[in-house]
């Protein structure tokens, strides 16, 4: 079932016309540039993780989502007709994208004792996927 079918009948979508597409290339590459997410976002967690983690990640993660995998589709969307777009609808683009910072909150989401903010700790990717998570919207 797509995120689609729950949406009121009478809302208007925002087509991904090439000055659309343009604007989001723009902001993703800008995310793409900031510290947490070149750490984190950037790649699926499969190329930056081990087995054991991967293991864990996949059990709580049921749809991986990383600014690259964003990026190829819309590099891809480029060479498609309209209706075979991944992205047919800016609001396609913002649904992988904030797939990407609850993936992050879920998985990283604090638990038990408190843990230290340090880079790389699920508290540090907690707090910097929250904050991506607002800039966003």
């Amino acid at each position: 079932m797509s995120w689609k079918s729950s949406l009121p009948p009478d809302l208007v979508l925002k087509p991904m016309i090439e000055s659309t597409t343009k604007e989001v290339h723009k902001m993703l590459e800008a995310f793409k540039r900031r510290e947490p997410c070149k750490l984190y976002f950037n790649r699926p967690v499969s190329a930056t993780a081990g087995a054991d983690f991967m293991r864990g990640y996949l059990t709580v993660i049921k749809q991986p989502m990383d600014l690259g995998t964003v990026t190829r589709k819309l590099e891809e969307d480029s060479k498609r007709p309209a209706d075979e777009k991944h992205y047919q609808f800016l609001e396609d683009f913002a649904c992988d994208c904030r797939q990407i910072w609850k993936n992050a909150l879920v998985f990283n989401e604090p638990r038990g004792k408190p843990e230290p903010n340090k880079p790389g700790s699920p508290a540090y990717i907690f707090d910097h996927a929250s904050k991506l998570a607002s800039d966003f919207e």
